[in-house]
């Protein structure tokens, strides 16, 4: 079983969410797994997307 590419997708405000909505879709398309990590207050953001939520911690 081949592991599968992970692409971990950043949002910082409410107006990003359309973009990544279609970036996120192209990156599954490609075969990745997507993990759209956000800041505090825009939690809900992952919610209306239906997306994993990791503390952004890995980014650093």
């Amino acid at each position: 079983m081949k592991k599968r590419k992970t692409y971990y997708l950043w949002i910082r405000r409410q107006t990003d969410v359309k973009k990544a909505e279609v970036e996120k879709r192209n990156w599954i398309e490609q075969g990745y797994r997507v993990v759209v990590l956000c800041e505090g207050k825009n939690k809900h953001i992952s919610e209306d997307m239906n997306i994993v939520i990791e503390n952004h911690k890995i980014l650093r």
